[in-house]
């Protein structure tokens, strides 16, 4: 297979998405379990409670992929390098920039570890902030949609 920007992202993409499966599913199992128990002390629907941490969580995953792609492409191997990288150092979940303790295996060009650190930043507050609008979006259209068996209150009122 040539090589290539094209090329590099689907392996980026197909990395992220393959190892990042595991760290989001927990991150909405705690969201789901947290909205159940917030709603079963409030006595509210369960389904929508539920539902939210879901939708946040594959858009997480989503929008992180995404912007990870980009990471990829435009800071890894410009700003700095590391032997160990695998496409999944830079996600919304945190940033690993050391293969264990003590132990730097990566090269900075031009830049501190600071300055990479505060770009992750960057990187974060795009993804999370994508990934709430784009769940907000989803549930508000959600809601617009009559279950099944029901009819839309636009329906019945003519």
């Amino acid at each position: 297979m040539p090589e290539g920007p094209i090329t590099d992202c689907w392996k980026y993409a197909f990395v992220y998405l393959m190892l990042g499966a595991m760290p989001h599913m927990v991150l909405g199992i705690a969201g789901s379990v947290i909205a159940a128990l917030t709603n079963v002390v409030r006595r509210r629907p369960l389904l929508p409670a539920i539902a939210w941490p879901w939708v946040l969580t594959a858009t997480l995953w989503l929008t992180g992929c995404l912007f990870n792609i980009i990471w990829s492409l435009f800071v890894y191997n410009r700003l700095y390098w590391s032997y160990d990288y695998t496409g999944w150092d830079c996600s919304p979940l945190g940033l690993s920039l050391y293969g264990g303790p003590g132990v730097p295996v990566t090269y900075h060009h031009g830049i501190t570890e600071w300055s990479l650190r505060a770009l992750w930043c960057l990187y974060a507050i795009l993804a999370w902030s994508s990934a709430v609008w784009a769940s907000r979006c989803i549930m508000r259209f959600a809601r617009k949609i009559p279950a099944p068996g029901e009819q839309h209150w636009r329906r019945n009122s003519q």
